[in-house]
């Protein structure tokens, strides 16, 4: 699979172009308590679900800084479906830290694969010094 050759520039300008169009569907999100399917779709066409994604899935193989200035720039028009286009592009991320192997797995055969996971925290919350220090057990 060929990889599409946008830039970070491209990526912000292409963010930027959908800042309204989040605006304008905030408040049916908030409703649904959901990401409307048409943000996933514009999120698709616009590359921006790609940015992590490994180039051999067709993904765009940049880092997570530009992801971030992405997600940031969509916030501007909704902060919730930004919320979602982060975790949806950085968990593309996750996967392509994994053997090969799982990502053939998740993307040979679906290169648009949406990927969300859950994390299960452990660690234990103890008060110290005015606040809270999390204990991580390994």
């Amino acid at each position: 699979m060929q990889s599409m050759s946008l830039e970070r520039d491209e990526l912000l300008r292409r963010a930027e172009s959908l800042v309204a169009v989040l605006r304008s569907r905030s408040e049916a999100a908030e409703a649904a308590r959901s990401c409307p399917p048409e943000t996933i779709d514009d999120f698709q066409r616009a590359g921006l679900l790609q940015i992590c994604q490994p180039a051999r899935y067709g993904g765009l193989e940049l880092g997570w800084d530009v992801l971030c200035e992405v997600s940031q720039t969509l916030a501007r028009g909704c902060g919730a479906q930004a919320w979602v286009h982060n975790i949806l592009t950085d968990h593309c991320q996750l996967v392509a830290t994994f053997p090969l192997q799982a990502q053939d797995d998740v993307w040979r055969d679906a290169p648009h694969a949406r990927i969300a996971a859950s994390f299960d925290p452990v660690g234990r919350g103890r008060v110290a010094g005015g606040g809270v220090t999390l204990v991580v057990q390994a």
